[in-house]
């Protein structure tokens, strides 16, 4: 049994949309927390549970824990968790309500205006051509005839699948547009997040997948297999039904393994609708000589599962993501890039639903070889230091995947507080913010070390050299703050940044508090001006814009 009384009140409450399949996003904004804060909250259960992954912590938990269902409303960014004192308005400072009311007004007119402003186009564009259609009319936008990158459509492959080549300006909007396809669709087919739009230049794209149908039509009941440049698809006949298992990225080396698996066409009761049905516990990699690589007892960093598309009654696919991101515990053999792997993949088993419910489905195991996507060194270890304002920090190394990256970052203070790196990922001239970080050492008094987490929208194109493309830059350090700054701090900081043409209010709720950004200079963007209203009122923060660090 687990000791509910060892969590905090706020471990409890993500302990709550944990076992109900919820994403550390959707966490997030349920309690109005962020993402950075869920990282910590779920590192600090999994220690406690004794357990090193998602799956794992709710498997365990579901036993104990009872499931809260009620939902909250979803508002403005918020930072950490509080109550609001009841002598307390939940607007600081002298902007208000009254202000908060005049834009309400404000924006319903523009909704309203907007609204009417595209009818009458629509309208206009339908009587001047009457032939184009809802459906013809969006293509015919993104495609030849507008302003954008044409988009050439793909001829079917001899399988029947059908690849689309993405070129520089095209948009997974415009692609889905001129095959007739969803956005959703599009991002289902090629496991690309429900929440990102980012595609790169020479990535190929599924539009359609391989039916795999013999000469009369039917539907054959062998194994099949298709390897492209990019991915290892594998299909069975289960239950009527088409099983397609896609690797799409395998990669191994002397310190660590990430495999990312994409799952579609399994049969699911009608009543049932699970979070992942791919059993990444229970997965094995074996060797070319037959020997097992040890993945019980390897460091499990991430290990996640989400769905994509639609389960409607037309039919629709839904696909089920499924990673393993491990660092190995005993170094594999020199050439380990070049063999070929087989691995066991097992779908099924025990499912947890996206209400909480835990379901036993037949299981069906892929049994398939698959060589690695990528030779060549993707995890660099090395060990810079600096110092910032009395504060040793050190990049410890990094680790890189097609769509997402890892940073390993340590920081000493002296005088034992525990400090927050705030660190872009530099590459290409480009930079990209953290989604999040795990806390992996954690004592104030030696080093507090950190892995930093980078996906959306960091897409690493694997034809590039690593050494010569990425490096970091750390932006600042930030010490634990209280849950609600001082009133005096915030009309402070307001009157500062009016003067800079930048109004907001500071707004505490029951579960958080957070800012709304009420006017900002032209040109700015909102999440600027939102990360200058907040380092102007963390007042224990080392700013430091220069420093950076290079692979080794």
């Amino acid at each position: 049994m687990n000791n509910i009384d060892s969590f905090s009140e706020r471990e409890q409450e993500v302990i709550d949309l944990l076992v109900q399949g919820k994403s550390n996003k959707q966490i997030a904004l349920h309690l109005k927390i962020s993402n950075r804060t869920v990282e910590f909250h779920l590192s600090n259960i999994y220690s406690k549970l004794n357990v090193s992954s998602r799956t794992e912590a709710v498997l365990l938990l579901m036993k104990d824990v009872p499931v809260a269902t009620q939902e909250e409303p979803v508002g403005i960014p918020w930072r950490e968790s509080t109550v609001l004192p009841n002598d307390q308005s939940p607007y600081n400072g002298e902007k208000g309500e009254k202000l908060r009311r005049t834009l309400m007004k404000k924006r319903t007119y523009y909704l309203i205006g907007s609204g009417l402003l595209i009818i009458l186009f629509l309208l206009l564009v339908f009587v001047i051509n009457p032939e184009l259609n809802l459906k013809t009319f969006f293509p015919e936008v993104a495609g030849e005839n507008s302003d954008g990158i044409p988009v050439e459509v793909a001829t079917p492959q001899e399988d029947g699948a059908i690849l689309h080549t993405v070129e520089k300006g095209q948009t997974l909007w415009s692609i889905a547009a001129a095959y007739g396809i969803t956005v959703d669709q599009l991002r289902a087919l090629n496991g690309i997040p429900v929440d990102s739009d980012i595609i790169y230049e020479g990535q190929m794209l599924y539009i359609l997948i391989p039916p795999f149908l013999e000469p009369d039509g039917t539907p054959t009941a062998s194994f099949f297999v298709q390897t492209t440049e990019d991915e290892n698809t594998y299909v069975k006949e289960l239950d009527s039904s088409t099983l397609t298992l896609i690797v799409k990225w395998f990669y191994i080396d002397e310190t660590r393994l990430y495999l990312d698996l994409l799952v579609s066409g399994y049969p699911l009761p009608e009543d049932f609708s699970p979070v992942q049905i791919i059993d990444l516990q229970n997965i094995a990699v074996h060797r070319a000589d037959g020997s097992l690589i040890d993945l019980e007892n390897a460091t499990r960093y991430g290990g996640v599962g989400g769905a994509g598309g639609e389960d409607t009654q037309e039919g629709e696919i839904r696909f089920f993501e499924g990673i393993i991101d491990v660092g190995l515990p005993s170094p594999p053999d020199e050439g380990l890039q070049k063999e070929t792997y087989t691995i066991e993949i097992p779908i099924g088993g025990e499912v947890v639903a996206e209400d909480g419910e835990i379901r036993t489905l037949p299981v069906e195991s892929f049994s398939i070889d698959v060589k690695p996507s990528y030779v060549g060194q993707l995890t660099f270890t090395t060990n810079e230091t600096a110092t910032i304002d009395g504060k040793t920090v050190t990049f410890k190394g990094i680790e890189i995947n097609p769509s997402d990256a890892a940073v390993l970052f340590c920081v000493f203070d002296p005088q034992g507080s525990q400090w927050l790196p705030s660190i872009n990922l530099l590459y290409k001239g480009e930079a990209f913010r953290e989604n999040g970080l795990v806390l992996t050492e954690g004592d104030p008094d030696t080093q507090m070390c950190y892995r930093i987490y980078y996906n959306e929208p960091f897409r690493f194109d694997p034809q590039d050299d690593p050494q010569t493309t990425m490096s970091i830059w750390v932006g600042k350090l930030t010490e634990t703050q209280p849950e609600i700054l001082p009133a005096e701090l915030v009309t402070d900081v307001q009157n500062d940044l009016e003067k800079l043409g930048i109004e907001f209010n500071y707004v505490i709720g029951d579960h958080g508090v957070g800012i709304e950004v009420i006017k900002k200079p032209a040109g700015m963007t909102r999440e600027e001006a939102y990360d200058i209203i907040w380092d102007a009122l963390i007042a224990d923060s080392v700013p430091e814009g220069n420093l950076i660090f290079h692979l080794p």
